[in-house]
């Protein structure tokens, strides 16, 4: 999948993957490729399911690596995420791969 920002993306290469299905909250890892030119650059992406949030969504300008407007994505607060990522820190000790 090609766009005019000089990424194209392996679409055919997508994997989907359950992740945490031992907890009470899983979810699915996706993982693919963009390519910049002959550059390949590995995409991963984490989707949790069933937990609830307390803060609202914020609108936040992603950082661009080109001359191109940042795109704007909706994204929890900075301090929300932290707090779930010691929390899973914590639930699952040393198995957190990140």
């Amino acid at each position: 999948m090609e766009s005019d920002d000089g990424l194209a993306f392996d679409i055919d290469a997508l994997t989907a993957t359950v992740i945490q299905e031992e907890m009470e909250y899983g979810g699915v890892r996706l993982k693919t490729a963009a390519y910049l030119e002959r550059t390949r650059i590995p995409i991963t992406i984490d989707i949790g399911f069933g937990e609830a949030m307390a803060d609202a969504t914020q609108r936040l300008d992603y950082p661009t690596l080109l001359d191109f407007p940042a795109p704007q994505v909706r994204s929890y607060p900075p301090a929300t995420v932290i707090a779930e990522k010691f929390q899973a820190m914590v639930a699952l000790g040393a198995s957190t791969d990140a």
